[in-house]
């Protein structure tokens, strides 16, 4: 994962979902594609809940293991509520935490073991939106599924977060039993909403946009990939 400049798997991920080829991450509608890093957001404005601070940006304490209820509306200034039954959760256990620290995230992550499915409703026009995931692949090598709806709540893509082992494009890295990563979609039909099922995960960062990459740098993000997957054969 590159947090600045150009990642090839982003910006190959970009140009196959906008309809020049078929996106392999998942299924989706055209014009929709995955997002596999951090860096897709670089060059657009965006929004990010760290999860770290309440919605007035109180900070949260919990010690490992500790959860705390996360009511409904508690983001919604900042463009997002989230389904009953979602805990603030510093879960403690060591391969996540150690995740955490190499991914350089706070401790503070959703859902805790409260629920295995969620969902995060956008009150806003969001085009791209993608959350930070460390998921045991010991316990579950499929990983959580992410299901991204229109207003409608018509499907417009589903995502599978799957593991290092089976060649995810969206695990970054392993430590112990966790691996972990960005995964988001961008569509150009407004995202209303991301429902999020998992067994053993949390999740962090939920960073979301109304933008998707402008149209015009997709040569320059292929040329970019193309190279840089020339240059590790």
């Amino acid at each position: 994962m590159t947090t600045n400049g150009f990642n090839p798997r982003a910006g190959l991920a970009l140009l196959l979902g906008v309809g020049l080829a078929s996106a392999p991450a998942g299924a989706g509608m055209l014009g929709t594609g995955p997002i596999t890093d951090r860096a897709h957001f670089d060059s657009i404005a965006h929004t990010l809940i760290d999860f770290e601070t309440r919605g007035n940006a109180t900070p949260i304490n919990l010690i490992d293991g500790q959860t705390m209820a996360l009511p409904v509306n508690e983001y919604a200034a900042q463009g997002v509520t989230i389904s009953a039954g979602v805990n603030w959760v510093n879960d403690g256990t060591p391969a996540f935490n150690a995740a955490q620290n190499l991914a350089g995230m706070g401790l503070i992550s959703i859902p805790s073991t409260s629920t295995n499915t969620f969902t995060i409703f956008f009150t806003g026009e969001v085009r791209s939106v993608a959350v930070w995931v460390a998921n045991n692949f010991m316990v579950d090598p499929a990983g959580p599924t992410l299901t991204f709806r229109d207003a409608a709540n018509n499907i417009l893509r589903t995502e599978s977060f799957g593991n290092q082992t089976g060649g995810s494009p969206f695990v970054d890295a392993r430590v112990s039993v966790a691996d972990y990563g960005y995964a988001g979609a961008f569509s150009q039909t407004p995202i209303a909403s991301l429902t999020i099922t998992k067994a053993t995960a949390i999740v962090d960062n939920l960073i979301f946009s109304s933008a998707v990459p402008a149209p015009g740098a997709l040569p320059i993000l292929l040329s970019a990939a193309l190279f840089s997957a020339r240059r590790r054969r």
